[in-house]
């Protein structure tokens, strides 16, 4: 029996809004995707570069994290101001080579803990890309982090402290001064002081509640203020806009305040403390060490404040203190000493 094979047409658009050159242009693509065993009605897809593909799967990207505003910041400060120009290749000639003299320059700019965070950035983007069948093979795999630093060790010396407290007491008028007050009275998150709201606080009981969308292992929580936070929140209070939940508002997007980095420094600066060798989350740190080692807290009850899921992670936090290490020396020599009189 003899096979008849049917002829197919495909429209390629309608006249005369195609001219001759594109019809000839259209017929030779699809010759050329029927020779490769090609469906030629299929489209072909448009390769997008690295910046237009960002652009087009950013929602999706934002989404996938629960701090946006600091990927939105990775995005613009470093990934959008790289791949631009001439380095703002198609999705599917961005090369390792390309991805590793990225984070090079990251590293050299600002940090190697910068460029890390870039990468694995980078990774999810062009992983999204492969789900999308735009490439075949993520360009970022096997690309190497850098080696991250050692955990940050510095803590408030016993004179720090006094300094410092000293100094946040005369400018505790200052709305960032009063963050900074709390912060040292209990080791939570800058963030978690920062966003407080009155609904979310009982004076008559002396406590706070941290939702679960605010902590940062999404467990909710019940923080116990010690007195010196009642009665600056109590004076606080009677100074408040009732229409404001914010504790610390401000004119920033989420409506609190979100930098206190001009007044920490001031604060820094009239303690004696070197503001480049001393971070706001050192303040934190230096409570949870404080705890362990000058009042010999349950370190469970430490992991719970210091919302962590891990002891191993309170550990991390815990520095031993030079007084306590002397202290603890102490105890041998004290065991030598008696030994030697025997």
């Amino acid at each position: 029996m003899r096979t008849v094979k049917k002829k197919r047409f495909d429209k390629l658009g309608p006249w005369p809004g195609l001219s001759i050159e594109k019809v000839r242009e259209l017929v030779m693509s699809r010759v050329g995707k029927i020779a490769l065993g090609q469906d030629p009605s299929i489209p072909d897809v448009v390769m997008l570069t690295v910046s237009l593909f960002i652009a087009e799967e950013l929602d999706w990207l934002l989404g996938r994290y629960k701090k946006p505003a600091t990927i939105l910041s990775l995005i613009n400060c470093w990934l959008l101001k790289y791949f631009a120009g001439v380095k703002d290749k198609p999705l599917d000639q961005l090369t390792r080579k390309d991805v590793i003299c990225f984070i090079e320059g990251v590293a050299s700019q600002r940090s190697k803990v910068t460029a890390s965070r870039c990468l694995s950035l980078l990774k999810v983007i062009m992983a999204r890309a492969v789900d999308l069948e735009y490439i075949n093979r993520n360009p970022c795999q096997g690309v190497k982090k850098f080696r991250e630093p050692e955990s940050r060790t510095r803590i408030f010396s016993d004179d720090e402290y006094v300094s410092c407290v000293k100094s946040v007491i005369r400018n505790i008028d200052h709305q960032h001064s009063k963050i900074i007050y709390f912060l040292l009275l209990i080791p939570l998150r800058f963030q978690e002081i920062a966003s407080m709201q009155w609904s979310r606080i009982d004076l008559e009981k002396g406590t706070y509640f941290i939702p679960a969308d605010l902590a940062k292992n999404h467990r909710a929580r019940t923080i116990a203020f010690s007195p010196p936070a009642i009665d600056l929140l109590t004076q606080m209070s009677g100074t408040r806009e009732p229409v404001v939940d914010w504790v610390f508002p401000a004119n920033s997007e989420s409506g609190h305040t979100v930098d206190i980095r001009v007044q920490f420094k001031k604060i820094l600066k009239e303690a004696g403390i070197d503001k480049k060798t001393f971070r706001i989350h050192d303040i934190r740190r230096s409570g949870a060490s404080a705890l362990l080692n000058d009042f010999d807290a349950n370190p469970l009850k430490i992991m719970d404040i210091l919302d962590h899921r891990s002891m191993a992670s309170t550990m991390v936090y815990t520095r031993l203190s030079a007084k306590s290490m002397v202290d603890t020396s102490d105890l041998l020599a004290h065991k030598f000493t008696q030994a030697v009189s025997k």
